[in-house]
C-alpha cells in the first residue's frame, strides 16, 4: 500500500518510514497536516497514518476536511495523549483505528494487515476510473513537424493529443526538457495549429510533450525610479503543473507578476501565452487569452470594495455576451451567474447585493477565486493567495489550486510562505534581488537549502551546480 505518514517528529517519521518499507509498503512522510492535504491529489494514498497532535492544523481538524472525507481511505490515528475522549472523537470523525504513543510496531502491522484488503479494493475501483490528474487523450495519426529553438527540425506522426499535452513518433531522438514549436494540421482540415511544448519523457511508443502555457524569456522589468526590479528572468509553466516561486518579499515578485498580466511595462525580453507574444499587450488582452490572476492585494487589485458582490464576481468579464442585453449589462443574467458561484464556492454572505467590503477576508478571497476560475482559464497566476486567511479559507484556496492543476491548467504560484510553495509545487524557482537564482523539481531541495538561495547565500551556475554568491 501507499501509506501517507503525517508525523511532526522527524525521528519518529523516519522510524515509521523504515518500518513500512520493510513490510513492503510505499511510505510517503510529511510533517504537517497542510502538507498532507497537498499530497492527497499528488500521491493518492491507500491509507493514512495520522498524528493527532500536529503544529498548525491538528489531526482532528484534518479528519474533518471534505477532501479527506471524500477520499475515503482508512486512517489510523496516533497520539501521545491517550484517553477515551480523544480516541472516541477520532473514531467518530472517521478514523479506522486509534493507537497511543509509543506506537507498538507489531500492533501497527496488525492494523495495517486488517485494513489492506479494504484499501486494495478501493485501489482497484480507482484504477478502473479515469485519472483526474491527466485528461483523456484522443488517438490519431497525422503528420507533425517539431521546430527546436536552435533551428533543428523534425518530422513525424502525432499519435495522441489532449488538454495538457501530446505524443508524437519522431525519426530522431530529442534531449530531455527540449522546448520546441509543434505544428500539425487537424485531420478534418482547417488552419495549421502551432503550440509551444516541452519534452517531458521518451516512451517506447513516442515522445511525450507537455504544452507550455506561459513562458517568460529573459525579461527585464522596471521598478521605482526606472531601476530594473526584475532582471533577465526566464521560466516556462506547463499545462497541468504548479510552478512555485519562493523568495523573501520585495525581491521583484510583485513587479514580475504585474508584467505577466499586462499591468507593468517590460523593458526587454518576451512574454508568451500559448506561444503568442503578449509582451506589450494590455491587461484586457492578456485576460482574453485565458490568463486568470489572483492578485497579492485583494483590496487594491482584486475587488472594488464598495461594489456589490454580484458586480465583483464578473469584474473584467462584464462585457461578455452572456452578460449583455444589447449595449447594457443584463443584471438578471449576472445575478443568476453570481448565485451559482456563491453556492459552488461556498461564499458566506447574506445577499449578493452586499458590498464586497462587508465580507470577511476569506470570503473576499473566495469571490476572487470564483471569478478567476469561472471562465475556463488556461493559465492561473496566483500571488500570495492565502495571505491573511484563516485555516479554513487557506485550505479552500490551496484545494482550488490543486484542482486547477488536475484539470490541466498551468499555475504560477508566488508565495512568501515557503511551506505552501513546497507542499503545492511541482517545480520551484527562487527569486532574489530580481533574479531567478535557482530552480528545482519537487523534492530536490530542503527548506534549509532553499533558504540559502532566498537570502542570496547561494545561486545556481549555468549548469546544475551551486556556487557561493
Amino acid at each position: 500500500m501507499r501509506i501517507l505518514v503525517v508525523e511532526d517528529q522527524v525521528d519518529l517519521g523516519d522510524v515509521f518510514r523504515d518500518f513500512l518499507f520493510e513490510l513492503g509498503h510505499q511510505p510517503v512522510v510529511v510533517h504537517t497536516a497542510e502538507a498532507a492535504l497537498a499530497k492527497l491529489l499528488t500521491e493518492r494514498p491507500d491509507a493514512i497514518l495520522l498524528d493527532v497532535q500536529l503544529p498548525g492544523m491538528s489531526g482532528l481538524d484534518f479528519l474533518q476536511l471534505r477532501p479527506v472525507r471524500d477520499l475515503g481511505v482508512p486512517i489510523v490515528a496516533v497520539s501521545g495523549v491517550v484517553n477515551e475522549s480523544q480516541a472516541r472523537e477520532c473514531l467518530q470523525l472517521g478514523a479506522a483505528d486509534f493507537l497511543g504513543k509509543p506506537v507498538q510496531l507489531d500492533r501497527l502491522n496488525e492494523v495495517l494487515t486488517f485494513l489492506e484488503p479494504h484499501a486494495m479494493s478501493r485501489l482497484a475501483e480507482r484504477e478502473a476510473r479515469p485519472d483526474r490528474r491527466y485528461s483523456p487523450r484522443a488517438r490519431l495519426s497525422i503528420p507533425v513537424r517539431v521546430h527546436e529553438y536552435n533551428g533543428r527540425e523534425h518530422e513525424g506522426t502525432l499519435i495522441e493529443v489532449g488538454v495538457a499535452g501530446m505524443k508524437a513518433r519522431l525519426g530522431t531522438a530529442l534531449d530531455p526538457d527540449t522546448v520546441a514549436k509543434v505544428v500539425f494540421t487537424p485531420s478534418d482540415g482547417g488552419r495549421p495549429i502551432e503550440v509551444i511544448s516541452i519534452l517531458v519523457r521518451v516512451d517506447p511508443d513516442g515522445h511525450a510533450f507537455t504544452f507550455v502555457r506561459l513562458e517568460a524569456r529573459d525579461i527585464t522589468v522596471a521598478g521605482r525610479g526606472g531601476k530594473p526590479a526584475v532582471h533577465r528572468v526566464s521560466l516556462a509553466v506547463r499545462a497541468g503543473e504548479i510552478y512555485g516561486i519562493a523568495g523573501v518579499e520585495g525581491n521583484g515578485q510583485t513587479e514580475f507578476v504585474e508584467a505577466l498580466v499586462g499591468l507593468r511595462p517590460v523593458i526587454s525580453g518576451q512574454i508568451l501565452i500559448d506561444g503568442q507574444e503578449v509582451t506589450h499587450a494590455t491587461a484586457r488582452a492578456v485576460r482574453l487569452l485565458g490568463v486568470a490572476n489572483i492578485p497579492e492585494d485583494r483590496h487594491r487589485r482584486g475587488l472594488v470594495l464598495p461594489m456589490a458582490v454580484w458586480e465583483n464576481v464578473v469584474l473584467g468579464h462584464h462585457a461578455r455576451r452572456q452578460f449583455l442585453n444589447g449595449a447594457f449589462v443584463d443584471r438578471q443574467a449576472v445575478e443568476s451567474f453570481a448565485d451559482k458561484q456563491v453556492e459552488k464556492f461556498d461564499i458566506r454572505l447574506s445577499s449578493i447585493d452586499v458590498p464586497a467590503l462587508a465580507l470577511s477576508g476569506g470570503n473576499q478571497q473566495k469571490v476572487i477565486v470564483a471569478r478567476e476560475f469561472s471562465f475556463s482559464p488556461k493559465v492561473l497566476i496566483a500571488a500570495q493567495p492565502t495571505r491573511g486567511l484563516d485555516i479554513g479559507a487557506t485550505e479552500f484556496v490551496e484545494r482550488q489550486l490543486l484542482e486547477a492543476r488536475a484539470n490541466g491548467m498551468a499555475v504560477l504560484l508566488i508565495s512568501a510562505n515557503l511551506e505552501e510553495v513546497l507542499s503545492l509545487s511541482d517545480r520551484i524557482g527562487v527569486m532574489y534581488s530580481g533574479e531567478l537564482v535557482a530552480e528545482f523539481r519537487r523534492g530536490e531541495a530542503t527548506p534549509q537549502e532553499l533558504g540559502l538561495y532566498m537570502t542570496g547565500t547561494r545561486r545556481q551556475t549555468a549548469g546544475t551546480g551551486v556556487s557561493p554568491s
